[in-house]
């Protein structure tokens, strides 16, 4: 078997279980940055869980490029990434408006499209985000194939430049901006590598970049730490993976059924966060540590059970 084969093999069977990792390394991100929680000597890895975002923008960079170039034909592939992400997030976000609207007072700004728009651009910005990569994606994988490394430089260059102009001006809305130019490497990236699977092989020039790469996550100021994820990602997505494979099986299973939710469970947290849901269940049980991870395993919980209803529905629709 050649080592293509067998790279390939790798991330696609440990897909949904680095998926998994992800969602869980960003939840505990964002309780380390919006509530201040501390989990002691682990600090310093919940610290850099921003690079959750981008193993879900490599690996989706990475997938699209063997599913787009298996049929590049952009009509089918558009629908078949809207019919993947716009339902479940429709979905959603009313449900969550319907959960606000009987918690508040005012219900008037869930009829107004400005209020569904800036959740999708700000509040829910990953999902902009890859949509708005979704729709580049011909481009990019067009460029990749004939002419991969301006096409890698290019990317690095439009996203260094729009963080800078952006972190120069005083526009709050536009600087919102600042975390999609981030990530447009990583995910141009993903499509290289699809390209050039045979550059995986060489797993010790990531690691190097990896070792090289991390005390940036810790130097830069944020705006641009985010850009120095795409230098550590690769490294950190070929150790997990291969970690993966030592995982008990059933551990595993878990990881897979939480990985295959993982935009439920993206959505549910971060609505569970900005709702102070976290805090509540931190007034219950005292310990900031217990509380999260009640939190992490109720956002898990529904996720999953979301992503099996939703499904059922989709399916009944297709039939």
């Amino acid at each position: 078997m050649s080592t293509k084969k067998t790279i390939y093999k790798q991330l696609t069977e440990t897909r949904y279980i680095l998926f998994a990792v992800a969602c869980i390394w960003i939840f505990f991100r964002h309780t380390f940055y919006y509530n201040q929680y501390s989990y002691g000597v682990i600090d310093p890895i919940i610290q850099i869980g921003d690079c959750g975002v981008d193993i879900f923008m490599f690996l989706s960079g990475y997938g699209l490029f063997f599913s787009y170039n298996n049929n590049p034909n952009p009509f089918i592939f558009y629908k078949k990434r809207v019919w993947r992400i716009i339902p479940t997030v429709m979905i959603l976000l009313i449900a969550f408006a319907i959960t606000e609207s009987i918690f508040r007072d005012s219900t008037t700004k869930y009829f107004n499209l400005s209020y569904w728009f800036y959740q999708i651009y700000s509040n829910y910005w990953y999902i902009g985000a890859i949509l708005l990569f979704y729709a580049i994606f011909p481009i990019i994988y067009a460029s990749a194939i004939r002419q991969t490394a301006l096409t890698l430089f290019l990317s690095l260059i439009i996203s260094l430049g729009g963080i800078i102009l952006l972190d120069m001006g005083n526009n709050a809305a536009f600087k919102q901006l600042i975390v999609y130019f981030a990530r447009l490497p990583i995910f141009v990236i993903g499509c290289i590598m699809g390209y050039k699977s045979k550059w995986l092989e060489k797993s010790w020039i990531f690691l190097s970049l990896l070792l090289l790469g991390i005390p940036l996550l810790y130097i830069f100021p944020k705006e641009y730490q985010r850009l120095c994820y795409c230098i550590t990602t690769v490294g950190f997505i070929l150790i997990i993976s291969k970690i993966s494979y030592m995982l008990p099986r059933s551990t595993a299973k878990i990881f897979n059924i939480l990985g295959k939710a993982s935009l439920e469970f993206y959505l549910i947290h971060i609505f569970m966060l900005s709702n102070n849901v976290l805090s509540i269940i931190n007034k219950i049980i005292p310990s900031q540590i217990i509380a999260s991870f009640t939190c992490l395993i109720l956002a898990s919980i529904l996720a999953i059970l979301t992503h099996l209803f939703i499904s059922t529905i989709l399916k009944r629709c297709i039939a």
